[in-house]
């Protein structure tokens, strides 16, 4: 049974653990490895994580499974790139769960919140080379709005801009 559970200060190390894990299995194979490592370092570290517990505007929702935290999402009621909307700044699934259909559960939940809060849009960025992930949002009905270029440790890679009416 998949269950959603918000994120507070107190579960700081556990979002610590699931962070760098899920996001080590998402780009080990596609980004440079000491990139990685350096993303890792600096993202996931407690004093940054804290600080994103701590912002008003940003909230982290665990997703469960049989009570065991298998993934999460982040989100914020605002996007820097598109007026009313609700970003998903990070979503993330273990790797033992993909292919379950919980990442779309993690979209609608997001989606819900946003109608919730009377956005009509759902915005997030990808890694243009992290082709799984593209085609997934996709096939959820997010277009690309935008693009830019990003430094990930030292290496340059292109993020999609995405949104979804709603």
């Amino acid at each position: 049974m998949t269950d959603f559970k918000e994120c507070k200060i107190e579960d700081i190390k556990e979002l610590q653990e699931l962070s760098r894990t899920t996001y080590l299995n998402s780009f080990c194979k596609i980004l440079d490895e000491n990139d990685v490592k350096a993303y890792i370092s600096a993202k996931y570290s407690l004093e940054n994580l804290r600080a994103e517990l701590e912002d008003k505007t940003t909230r982290f929702l665990f997703l469960t499974f049989d009570n065991k935290k298998i993934g999460y999402m982040k989100y914020n009621h605002d996007s820097y790139k598109l007026n009313n909307s609700l970003d998903i700044d990070r979503i993330y699934l273990s790797d033992a769960y993909k292919g379950r259909g919980l990442g779309t559960r993690l979209l609608q939940k997001a989606e819900s919140i946003a109608k919730n809060n009377n956005k009509s849009y759902l915005t997030l960025g990808v890694l243009m080379l992290n082709i799984p992930a593209v085609s997934f949002y996709e096939k959820n009905n997010f277009s690309v709005f935008g693009e830019e270029n990003i430094i990930i440790g030292s290496n340059n890679y292109v993020l999609l801009h995405m949104m979804k009416n709603i």
